[in-house]
């Protein structure tokens, strides 16, 4: 009877412990990456150029693209800008969809099934809006906001065709740390 009892403690133990990491960010990856890892455990320094797409350059923006990915085409990450470390505040893997939105809608579509089992704990709101890079672009996204204040987000990106950036219609999912969405909220285009 005693071992009985270890055992269901145990078996109840470990399955808390599962709910407990779905909602922790770092256990969730884009291509074996994760917000808190640096970008040198995975890529030498002289492939990884920072842009400064923002008006505040307190964060620097990583963009590649690796054939060797296996879900995503690239991915678009950002660090802050004197981090010698190039630590993660945001990854986001990257699907093309150039000029096809509509096929980007319905990849989202099944990204978010998936997400909802994972990520039932958490705070889910949809939203379409402009971006705030180009006024004429929109974005139809879903994001998840876990209990630490960080957020993971499945968002098709429509941008319109003379955007100042050159940037091409894609699926992003991203992992978002509190520090940076806060930084991307308030003073990235300020």
């Amino acid at each position: 009877m005693k071992n009985t009892i270890k055992v269901i403690l145990f078996l109840i133990f470990i399955s808390l412990q599962s709910w407990v990491k779905a909602d922790d960010v770092r256990d969730f990856q884009i291509e074996g990456m994760s917000v808190g890892d640096s970008l040198l455990d995975f890529y030498p320094k002289n492939k990884l150029k920072k842009d400064y797409f923002y008006n505040s350059k307190k964060w620097a923006s990583i963009s590649l693209a690796d054939k060797n990915f296996i879900t995503y085409e690239g991915f678009q990450a950002h660090v802050k800008s004197e981090d010698q470390n190039y630590i993660i505040g945001h990854i986001e893997g990257m699907i093309i969809y150039d000029k096809n939105i509509e096929d980007c809608y319905s990849k989202q579509k099944e990204i978010i099934l998936e997400l909802d089992v994972l990520f039932k704990s958490s705070k889910k709101t949809e939203q379409n809006k402009t971006h705030s890079a180009d006024y004429n672009s929109s974005t139809r996204g879903t994001y998840y906001r876990l209990n630490s204040g960080d957020l993971i987000s499945v968002t098709c990106y429509d941008w319109s065709d003379n955007n100042k950036n050159n940037f091409v219609d894609k699926l992003g999912v991203s992992i978002i740390t509190k520090e940076f969405m806060e930084w991307i909220n308030i003073e990235a285009y300020k």
